[in-house]
């Protein structure tokens, strides 16, 4: 997927401001916390409907998706985590609901948007915001495949 989907990059310095450290760590690996720390406001996405459009014909040939009842239920949500003791991260997924016997492993949630900072109203509208365009298109015109055939999509939203 990472050949075919490129990464875009959210600029977020603006909005960037928590003073408080949380000090419950989640990862504690030097190397990832440094990494995290020099990328403080920039955050990446990829394109959900290109990701879509990546997995549908593995979903088929799996008989998770069918034809001949063209519908797709996403399931958006968020998170937040602690990476080290002053980094925090958040991270938006999407998981296909129609794999529900594989729904709740890591491979079957496709990271959309993660960027290092704090749920906060302000950062959050401007990292989601081509997300929610995207979501958008979904619901109101579905997806068409690169087989040419229309998808209509369900979407669910979830968070912590």
């Amino acid at each position: 997927m990472n050949k075919f989907i490129p990464i875009s990059l959210i600029n977020l310095t603006p909005l960037q401001s928590d003073e408080s450290v949380n000090s419950e760590i989640h990862i504690d690996d030097l190397e990832i916390i440094n990494n995290i720390q020099e990328s403080i406001g920039k955050g990446g996405r990829r394109n959900i409907i290109d990701i879509l459009k990546f997995l549908i014909p593995n979903l088929l040939k799996q008989k998770i998706l069918n034809i001949s009842n063209p519908e797709i239920h996403l399931r958006i949500s968020r998170d937040g985590r602690n990476v080290g003791r002053k980094v925090k991260q958040v991270m938006i997924t999407f998981a296909i609901l129609n794999n529900k016997n594989n729904l709740y492993y890591p491979e079957n949630h496709h990271t959309i948007i993660l960027y290092p900072g704090i749920e906060k109203y302000e950062i959050l509208q401007v990292a989601l915001e081509q997300l929610i365009i995207e979501l958008r298109t979904l619901k109101e015109k579905g997806l068409k495949d690169h087989q040419g055939r229309e998808w209509k999509i369900e979407l669910y939203f979830s968070s912590d």
